[in-house]
C-alpha cells in the first residue's frame, strides 16, 4: 500500500541520516551539526558551519541561521536534539553560568568579588563558605591541580540564582523576562537537577524534564547572545 511504501521510505531516510551522523561522530561534528541547526551553539564555530555547508549537509536560512539540506533532514535533527541528555545540557549550562556570573561580578566588584559579596550578604557568605569546604575536600584528593575559583564549587542552581537575584539589574538585559519568572525557572531546574544527580530521574514527571531542558537552552542562548554583543 501507499502507506507501507511511505513508511519504508521514512526508514530508508532515517537509516541514511543515522549513517551520516555516525560518520560525523568521530570528531564530534555530529554534536556541532545539532548545535548549528537546532541551537544552542556552545562549541560549534563558523568554520564548523562552513565545513558542514561544504559537505552539503546544511544550508543558510534567515537571520544568519542554518537549516538541514532538506526540510525532512531538519525535522530529523530537531527530533534528535530533543533527545539530548539533560544532564549533559545542564553541565554545559552550569559551566557557561559560572563564567557569566563571574564576568558580571568582576566588572562590578573587581577580582576579589567573592569575598566582597560574602561580606555584604549573609546568604552569599554561607554559599561561599560551603564552596570553600568543597574546594578543600577536592584539594585533599586531587592536590593543587583543582580550580581555585570558589564559584566552580557551587553545588546548586540556586547558588547562582542567589547572586543573580541580588544583582538583577546587571543580569536582566540578557535574561529576558522578569525576576520572578527566572526564579521559578531556576527552581524548576534545581528540582530536576537534584534527582538526576542521584540517578533518580525516573521519579521526575516528563513535563518537568522537558521544561527544564527548554529553560537551560534559553539560559544558554541568553548568555551566548550577551557575550556576542560585547565583542
Amino acid at each position: 500500500s501507499l502507506e507501507c511504501a511511505f513508511q519504508q521510505l521514512e526508514l530508508t531516510f532515517a537509516s541514511y541520516y543515522e549513517s551520516v551522523l555516525d560518520l560525523l561522530e568521530e570528531d564530534k561534528s555530529d554534536h556541532k551539526l545539532l548545535e548549528i541547526v537546532c541551537g544552542p551553539v556552545i562549541e560549534a564555530t563558523r568554520i564548523d558551519a562552513r565545513k558542514l555547508e561544504a559537505y552539503q549537509l546544511i544550508k543558510p536560512a534567515t537571520n544568519g541561521h542554518y537549516e538541514g539540506f532538506t526540510d525532512h533532514f531538519t525535522q530529523y535533527l530537531q527530533a534528535r536534539a530533543r533527545d539530548v541528555d539533560l544532564w549533559e545540557l545542564w553541565t554545559k549550562t552550569e559551566r557557561a553560568l559560572r563564567d557569566f556570573v563571574e564576568d558580571k561580578m568582576r566588572v562590578l566588584h573587581g577580582s576579589d568579588w567573592e569575598n566582597k559579596l560574602a561580606t555584604q550578604y549573609d546568604e552569599l557568605r554561607l554559599i561561599f563558605e560551603k564552596c570553600r569546604r568543597f574546594r578543600e575536600n577536592s584539594r585533599k584528593f586531587q592536590g593543587d591541580c583543582v580550580s581555585t575559583r570558589l564559584i566552580d564549587y557551587a553545588s546548586s542552581p540556586m547558588d547562582y540564582w542567589a547572586i543573580i537575584e541580588l544583582h538583577w539589574s546587571r543580569f536582566s538585559p540578557p535574561l529576558q523576562g522578569t525576576k520572578k519568572e527566572w526564579q521559578k525557572r531556576f527552581e524548576l531546574i534545581k528540582a530536576v537537577r537534584d534527582p538526576m544527580a542521584h540517578s533518580a530521574e525516573h521519579t521526575l514527571p516528563p513535563d518537568h524534564i522537558k521544561r527544564a531542558e527548554i529553560f537551560c537552552k534559553e539560559l544558554l542562548d541568553a548568555m551566548q547572545n550577551s557575550t556576542s554583543s560585547q565583542r
